[in-house]
Order: structure tokens, then sequence, then C-alpha cells
């Protein structure tokens, strides 16, 4: 499952030293998270999850991995 957050609203209207939230600049916030429940489930997409992972990487900010 990949969920795409949207980042707007009072991140963005407020200062950085106002909250703790870091990354004032993105506009979304995207999680990879395949369900994968036997172990052949995670052979058989294993290539898939880290493909895309390295697809997005290039867009990401840092910080959480």
């Amino acid at each position: 499952m990949t969920v795409v957050f949207p980042l707007d609203g009072a991140c963005h209207r407020v200062a950085p030293e106002d909250t703790a939230f870091s990354h004032r600049d993105t506009d979304y916030a995207i999680a990879l998270s395949p369900t994968l429940t036997t172990r052949e489930d995670c052979e058989t997409h294993q290539g898939w999850v880290r493909a895309f992972h390295r697809a997005l990487e290039p867009h990401a900010v840092g910080g959480a991995t």
C-alpha cells in the first residue's frame, strides 16, 4: 500500500521555530507500506518494493527512512 499525505495548512503558515515540525517546504509525504504476510510474498515483491523506493528517493527531503 502506498499512501500520499498532503502537507498543508499550519505547517506552511507558521515560523519554523513555532513548532517542532520539519520540512516545511514539502507538499507531500509518502508512506510505502507493503502488506506482505508470507516469506514467499516478501521474496516475490522484494524487487518491486526496492525499485519503488529507489525511484522516489531522489525526490525525498531526507529525515525518516
